[in-house]
């Protein structure tokens, strides 16, 4: 499947708005996609483009911190719930699970069926690559 061109240079550029101050950076990004802005102020809304910009974003704002890419991407305001748990969940792959606070981790509820189902996926994933 191939990447729409827009996309994909908003993609290349994330490289380069990673190192602008928030407000610069955000302010592009969060109208990624759109016609015309849907709010006053930029915010992240249920639209995809820049939930996916905006979670990449802080990724690569923060590669070594999950807690920094979390709390980067619940203060841009906005669908801050969905942003957060993207942002969450891949700063987690990327940095293991030792990455993500101790007092967070306990308090998931049904963590264990999740646990199990992630080992699943991830010996799925593992298994796949070596074929």
């Amino acid at each position: 499947m191939a990447i729409s061109p827009p996309f994909a240079a908003w993609i290349r550029r994330l490289s380069e708005l990673v190192h602008e101050p928030v407000e610069i950076a955000f302010n592009g990004i969060a109208w990624a996609g759109m016609e015309k802005p849907e709010f006053e102020r930029p915010i992240i809304t249920p639209f995809v483009i820049p939930t996916v910009l905006s979670s990449f974003w802080c990724l690569f704002r923060y590669p070594d911190s999950w807690s920094q890419s979390v709390a980067t991407a619940i203060q841009l305001g906005g669908d801050v719930d969905t942003l957060g748990a993207i942002v969450g969940a891949l700063a987690g792959v990327r940095l293991g699970v030792e990455a993500i606070p101790e007092h967070l981790r306990q308090s998931v509820q049904r963590a264990r069926p999740l646990e199990d189902l992630a080992l699943k996926y991830h010996e799925l994933i593992t298994r796949d690559r070596s074929h």
